[in-house]
């Protein structure tokens, strides 16, 4: 869970950090008045020897006005038009310090311009490389927004007349560097890095800064129109020029503060536009937490609680740092005394107590300084909170909201009393096991959930581990005994200690076996209490599978703690061989002679009565049907079959007529009639016996 945090101070870290910053006052923090004067600061008024508006007429500040925001810049307790951060053209703090410029680059039906023009300590050198850089954010309340933030070096101060303050206003010249990509569009704190890569010519000291091109050469971008600022206006700050062989700089995110149970997040750097129309970087994240070096993956759980600092590194040698800061974020409580006090519990002490505060921001409005007329964002109203004590107990408020904050950045709201338990009520808090799941083979993979009964309020949970684990879900961890405490909003507390064991679990398939194509075959599998099979194979230590190709089968094997294990086995299937068997002749007499029979493919069996190799004998196999089988093997268990049925009847001999040519007796044979011819030439008597 997320919490409210005071955050730290952003650091950054360069290898060119020694390097020498050449720009006079470049964020614009060094002022004539420091804040002496009523009223506040003004452009003109306190930045006179750093910064002009490249002016040679008097009446120049009336008609070309850049502005100098400031953070005194407030009238009788309101902010003024140019108030940091509650600005009339937009809220918008400070990139550094409490003080930046602003400048016009574009005002509706008008090149009307603005410049700001700064100098060097020295000048510039023939032939040296430079980089030139400065952060610029549209003003919010702007009406458009444009590209063309350019800059102009001169080797003497830049001046011209820009009265009557329109065309005249604009300086027609080509920039040494220019951004000429996509309007600036980010606002709202959003400072947007510009840099260039800059060879000297030698001897320029001064530089301005603003739209050197007119309107129809400037791309514009419109914005929803505000009447009162119909301009396309930028905030600058950090302006620097700086000796070096190329611009190598990455903006990464500012410090910012966790609880140790968050979920992960990625931490992003940003690079320039400028050079390229695009500011997306690439470097390696390092540092305690960091999962994932290229996408800048941070992890609470893997920091722990304490400050991380970390490192952002370029290929060409910047290092930038940021720092989260995780915190345990332990839940507040807040109970009612019997005499109307309040007592907080949980955290880490020493406690705060705060009040809310509520300051009105004129900025939207018209008159700024009245904050006049009121309308619907006029004036707006900003809640803070005010510290009023300290201590864990405090007197009963007369006023609400309050909030309380621990020392580890944990903040509890308190709207009324109404839903605060009493402290002394009896504690009711019982912690129950929901589930547990043992580390397998001694891997860290262990785990339980538990839960609470009779809690007041929300229960907070935290275990014995490192770094300490907090939620009702104990993960990851290896065999052993851990503990969880919990608290609920009345302060009371349970213990649980939950039992981990170190469950190995070995999965067995079974032998690998074969099957002819079409038969069942049992797989058996054991070593756990549940299985689990693919293919469709179904579930149970024993299934039925009839694969029609060879396949294998895996199980996944769980035991009684929740590990589980996997194993295979292969079942290799078959083809039955086509097999073709016959015989020219199916009824044949019993004194007939051996029939060879045919069979195909060659090299099989055939079996049956009467059967000699592949040969049928009708005298050996007797009178009667017989059932003749031939089998082939094309693996060694899967035989292809083929049968037929062969007829040997009892045929009356014809013996004493086989020199008869011509006697013909049919049928034969009969079922006792039958006709008897003959067509020979020989003549006398024959007898026949039946």
């Amino acid at each position: 869970m997320k919490k409210n945090f005071t955050v730290v101070l952003f650091m950054l870290m360069s290898v060119f950090a020694s390097a020498q910053n050449l720009v006079v006052n470049p964020s614009f923090e060094q002022t004539a008045s420091n804040c002496g004067n009523f009223g506040g600061e003004g452009f003109f008024t306190d930045l006179n020897g750093s910064w002009s508006n490249a002016s040679n007429n008097a009446l120049g500040d009336s008609c070309s006005s850049p502005d100098l925001f400031s953070a005194c810049n407030t009238l009788f307790g309101n902010p003024t038009p140019t108030n940091m951060p509650s600005a009339v053209l937009g809220f918008q703090y400070s990139r550094t310090g409490t003080r930046h410029a602003g400048i016009i680059t574009h005002e509706a039906l008008s090149d009307y311009r603005e410049y700001i023009q700064g100098r060097t300590t020295s000048p510039l050198q023939a032939g040296t490389a430079y980089c030139v850089s400065m952060y610029v954010s549209l003003g919010d309340n702007s009406s458009f927004a444009t590209d063309n933030m350019g800059i102009y070096f001169t080797n003497s101060e830049y001046l011209r007349d820009p009265c009557p303050g329109t065309s005249s206003s604009l300086i027609n010249v080509t920039p040494q560097l220019n951004y000429d990509c996509a309007p600036i569009t980010d606002a709202s704190d959003n400072w947007v890095r510009l840099e260039w890569n800059y060879v000297a010519t030698g001897g320029e000291q001064y530089f301005t800064i603003g739209n050197f091109f007119n309107n129809a050469n400037t791309n514009i971008a419109n914005l929803p129109f505000n009447l009162t600022n119909p301009y396309a206006y930028y905030f600058i700050d950090d302006v620097s020029i700086i000796a070096s062989s190329q611009c190598c700089y990455a903006d990464v995110p500012a410090p910012q503060v966790a609880c140790v149970d968050d979920a992960a997040f990625d931490l992003t750097a940003t690079g320039a536009l400028g050079v390229s129309c695009s500011n997306v970087v690439s470097g390696t994240w390092s540092g305690t937490g960091i999962t994932n070096a290229t996408t800048g993956t941070f992890n609470p759980a893997t920091a722990g609680v304490g400050s991380h600092t970390l490192s952002f590194d370029l290929s060409c040698g910047y290092t930038a740092t940021t720092t989260v800061v995780v915190s345990s974020c332990a839940t507040l409580s807040v109970c009612e005394e019997a005499n109307g006090e309040l007592t907080v519990t949980g955290g880490t002490g020493p406690y705060t107590w705060n009040e809310e505060t509520i300051t009105e921001d004129c900025s939207n409005c018209f008159i700024a300084i009245a904050c006049l007329p009121a309308a619907a964002d006029c004036p707006i109203l900003i809640s803070s909170w005010t510290p009023f004590t300290t201590g864990s107990t405090i007197p009963a408020p007369s006023d609400f909201p309050i909030q309380v904050a621990d020392s580890d950045g944990g903040v509890l709201e308190i709207t009324s009393v109404a839903g605060l338990p009493s402290c002394s009520g009896s504690c009711g808090l019982v912690l129950e096991l929901v589930s547990s799941t043992d580390a397998c083979g001694g891997v860290g993979n262990g785990g339980a959930i538990v839960t609470s009964t009779g809690n007041v309020g929300t229960v907070t949970y935290s275990w014995n581990t490192s770094p300490a684990q907090t939620g009702a879900t104990l993960s990851g961890v290896e065999a052993g005994e851990y503990i969880v405490t919990a608290i609920d909003q009345q302060g009371c507390e349970d213990m649980y200690t939950v039992v981990i064991s170190d469950e190995i679990v070995t999965a067995d398939a079974g032998a690998d076996a074969v099957v002819c194509k079409g038969e069942p075959i049992d797989l058996t599998a054991t070593g756990g209490v549940g299985y689990v099979w693919n293919n469709s194979a179904g579930t149970g230590a024993t299934v039925t599978v009839t694969p029609g190709v060879t396949t294998t089968y895996q199980v996944t094997v769980t035991g009684s703690g929740g590990c589980a294990d996997t194993d295979e086995v292969l079942i290799t299937v078959y083809e039955t061989p086509s097999v073709n068997f016959g015989t020219p002749n199916t009824t044949l007499c019993n004194n007939a002679s051996p029939l060879q029979l045919a069979v195909s493919p060659l090299g099989g069996t055939v079996s049956g009565p009467g059967i000699t190799g592949s040969v049928f004998d009708p005298a050996a196999a007797g009178v009667g049907e017989h059932i003749i089988t031939y089998e082939y093997f094309d693996e060694p268990d899967c035989p292809g079959s083929d049968q037929i049925t062969i007829t040997v009847d009892l045929c009356t001999g014809v013996t004493d007529a086989q020199g008869l040519e011509g006697l013909v007796i049919h049928p034969n044979p009969s079922n006792g009639m039958f006709i008897l011819s003959y067509t020979g030439k020989l003549k006398g008597n024959v007898d026949v016996f039946v």
